[in-house]
């Protein structure tokens, strides 16, 4: 692109035994030519009528489609303020006028190998970027389908009850009454799985679960099998008016349930066991807590429990807190822990609110 034809006629001699050359002479024609045909490399005066070469290239460079395209500075000055002027407005060199062929010939060979390099880079970077992905979805898919085992097996050790049914027709009331409340526990405890079940076949067809308005309070209904399992001390406060909050059930539940069980499994040892429910509501959010007077956290093992595989559980798989956690920042929400050595660990949801209370 220059404005004097001569220059123009110097420049096709030299390059166009090897490249297609086309020749424009003004600023304007020049940026109306590049936006159409799109050349692999532009040789830019820098003094030319109207737009000037530097004007020209800063315009190319603000556009994305354009913004790659290597430019070299054609001009007849040779002072450095000239050459960084250029190159600050992205320029990537600077050849000057009278001609040397085998300079011309040798700059634009380098910046279209360049370019080309560039180009492959990308493509390459892209590829990989498609590998990390297809690598991230395997993993996550790994980690469902263990989250989805970690809660069957919850689930499952609920349905032991029943191998404790007598075999034989019971004969009184009060053994009749054990038996229908061992089907009802297994009954709910079947109605749960199969929304776990559900939610992770919607996974797999990549068709999430509708996110919907919800009452934690409702949801919290889900821990009914579990609480007939727990011997020792429940209490449960839900402060009134607790606003609705729009999530997917079926993954809040699961959040309450592996909360719950944890905590039942904290108490286990403790000589009085105790486990307290709490739903309320603040500026902040909803919130959801529960609380245990088991052992407590070690204050090193804090850092990572909402880490994946980390567990201090002899038999255990590190998922249940980290699906936890997943869950709730899916959920624009937060999960804490606070937890003091002998005294016992509380364990804080939290989830943005919208809309009335129900």
């Amino acid at each position: 692109m220059d404005d004097d034809p001569a220059h123009l006629d110097i420049l096709e001699a030299i390059l166009g035994s090897d490249h297609d050359v086309s020749a424009v002479t003004g600023g304007e024609e020049a940026l109306l030519f590049v936006q159409t045909e799109r050349p692999h490399i532009i040789l830019l005066d820098i003094l030319m009528p109207g737009l000037n070469g530097y004007e020209v290239c800063r315009r190319l460079k603000a556009l994305p489609e354009t913004a790659d395209i290597p430019v070299i500075f054609v001009t007849s000055r040779d002072a450095d303020e000239d050459e960084a002027r250029g190159l600050e407005y992205g320029a990537q060199d600077y050849i000057t006028k009278p001609f040397c062929p085998a300079v011309v010939r040798a700059r634009v060979r380098n910046h279209l190998l360049l370019a080309e390099q560039r180009e492959r880079l990308e493509k390459s970077i892209s590829l990989l970027e498609h590998e990390k992905e297809l690598l991230q979805q395997k993993a996550e898919l790994g980690i469902q389908a263990g989250g989805l085992a970690h809660d069957m097996a919850n689930i499952l050790t609920v349905l032991e009850v029943l191998r404790y049914i007598p075999r034989e027709r019971p004969g009184t009331d009060e053994e009749w009454a054990d038996v229908l409340a061992a089907v009802d526990m297994s009954v709910e405890s079947m109605d749960v799985g199969a929304g776990i079940c559900k939610g992770f076949t919607s996974y797999l067809r990549n068709v999430g679960e509708p996110a919907e308005d919800c009452s934690l309070s409702d949801l919290l209904q889900v821990l009914g099998m579990y609480r007939k399992r727990y011997k020792g001390a429940l209490t449960q406060h839900v402060q009134p008016a607790m606003p609705p909050v729009r999530c997917k059930a079926w993954q809040v539940r699961r959040v309450f349930v592996n909360l719950f069980t944890n905590a039942m499994q904290a108490v286990e040892q403790a000589a009085s066991p105790e486990i307290a429910l709490r739903l309320w509501h603040d500026a902040q959010g909803a919130h959801f807590s529960i609380t245990d007077n088991g052992a407590g956290i070690l204050p090193e093992h804090l850092p990572r429990i909402f880490e994946e595989s980390f567990t201090t559980k002899p038999a255990g798989t590190g998922l249940g807190l980290y699906m936890a956690r997943q869950i709730m920042d899916s959920h624009g929400g937060t999960i804490t822990v606070d937890s003091q050595p002998g005294k016992g660990t509380t364990f804080t949801l939290t989830f943005p609110v919208h809309g009335n209370t129900v």
